[in-house]
């Protein structure tokens, strides 16, 4: 049985059916085969940084300055070589971050740098903090802040792929963060009697701010590929100029933005990315379409697909002629006079039946949960049916749209050979009068073709 368990395949897959920490940790104590694999599943993914800083002793943190102006602690720390080792087990094993808050951290960048720096210094195998991290998301963080992008630096590695982060407004600090006010309840300066708040940076300082970082991406030569922004308070044009910096980061292919504010500088940043592949935008059309009428031909020139309100789609497609490489759209549309009108949908697949010969994936995101239908009326496919290589159609409906016919279902199989998943939801509240019927004659058509 001994030889048995020491197989690392039958090891991994004991561990992969456990999911309580409490219950790795037990595993881990229990029996030195399964030591590593559970360690591995416990600091795979953890929640917050937090459980990063606190890998640090206290009695190695020593400050030995400390700036009323600044409101920033100096630290000297020198790790046992107990410490080290515990550090580097634990940081090499974390592959994701679920929700981090950089405002717990951030009224004392320098700890954090200190920390950083220790290990870096003391462990010549290990030049990042998290060497094997892929996914990072932050759950809390404002952009415009020196200190915080400073500490989101400090994630960066050479797996980094993907990063999540959700944009506060600015907020100076004056209140230690919680790392710190363990270490240190009372550290001089801080709390109210602390030095005056900083203003609001102009939108120059905070696109050096945001710049930095990005250039801080491209000098580790981190390969980072996706960048999810979304905004939890209404923000500044600063905020806007910041992101807009972000998002030229070099390796990204990936951009999705849900932000309170649209610009025109922002789209024709994202436009101009030559390697950007997947687009994901904010569905207010008010963010947007004051600055579509300056889109340009030669936008987009990599894209593979777009996730956007139609309008956006509509104008991206009429200005640029170089988007005949996406495979996947998925589409928005707004109520006028509180019905979604047919003809909009019908338009969206006259685009694209002459704008992408390979389009893979289709979206129609159109369902009408309350209203009255006005003139219901199939949808006409034929202009969508061009497109002969699409794998997923999905159609949340509106009133003004029927259930398929017959012929509807016959011109998808016919067209379609390569079709995998079939949905078409229709809107809420249509009455049985309304709904054409469409037969197993034509839903027998799909297994032929």
């Amino acid at each position: 049985m001994q030889n048995a368990l020491a197989i690392d395949e039958l090891q991994r897959s004991v561990v992969q059916n456990i999911d309580e920490k409490q219950d790795l940790y037990n595993l881990a104590r229990s029996s030195t085969l399964f030591t590593e694999p559970a360690l591995d599943a416990m600091w795979n993914s953890i929640p917050t940084l937090e459980q990063v800083w606190g890998l640090w002793d206290n009695s190695s943190v020593h400050p030995y300055t400390f700036s009323a102006f600044t409101n920033i602690l100096l630290f000297s720390i020198k790790l046992t070589e107990a410490n080290k080792r515990k550090i580097t087990q634990r940081t090499r094993r974390i592959g994701a971050v679920t929700s981090d808050n950089i405002f717990a951290a951030d009224s004392n960048p320098g700890l954090i740098s200190a920390m950083v720096k220790s290990l870096t210094r003391a462990t010549k195998d290990q030049t990042v903090l998290l060497p094997n991290l892929q996914s990072y998301d932050c759950e809390a963080i404002d952009i415009l802040r020196s200190e915080h992008l400073d500490i989101l630096k400090h994630v960066l590695g050479p797996k980094l792929a993907k990063m999540k982060l959700a944009v506060y407004a600015y907020r100076p600090s004056r209140i230690p963060g919680s790392y710190v006010k363990f270490l240190f309840p009372n550290p001089p300066g801080a709390g109210e009697g602390g030095p005056p708040a900083s203003p609001l940076p102009d939108e120059e300082t905070a696109k050096a701010i945001a710049k930095d970082f990005a250039e801080a991406v491209a000098k580790k030569k981190v390969p980072l590929e996706e960048l999810d922004i979304h905004t939890v308070d209404d923000l500044q044009q600063s905020h806007l100029v910041a992101v807009r910096e972000l998002c030229m980061i070099p390796s990204l292919r990936s951009i999705k933005l849900t932000l309170r504010i649209g610009r025109h500088s922002l789209l024709t940043a994202l436009g101009a990315l030559p390697d950007l592949e997947h687009l994901d935008i904010d569905q207010d059309l008010k963010r947007w379409e004051g600055h579509l009428h300056q889109a340009v031909d030669g936008w987009f020139p990599n894209l593979r697909s777009i996730h956007a309100n139609y309008t956006v789609i509509k104008y991206l497609f009429a200005a640029s002629h170089s988007l005949y490489l996406i495979k996947s759209v998925r589409a928005t549309f707004d109520e006028v006079e509180g019905v979604i009108p047919r003809e909009s949908i019908e338009e969206l697949f006259s685009t694209l039946g002459s704008s992408c010969p390979d389009l893979e994936k289709v979206w129609i995101d159109a369902l009408q949960t309350s209203g009255q239908a006005r003139n219901p009326a199939p949808l006409q496919l034929h202009d969508i049916a061009k497109c002969g290589q699409v794998r997923q159609f999905v159609a949340h409906l509106p009133l003004t749209v029927t259930h398929p016919r017959d012929e509807d279902i016959e011109i998808i199989a016919q067209a379609w050979p390569h079709l995998e998943e079939l949905r078409w939801i229709p809107a809420f509240g249509r009455t049985k009068e309304t709904q054409p019927v469409p037969t197993l004659r034509s839903i027998a058509t799909l297994s032929v073709y």
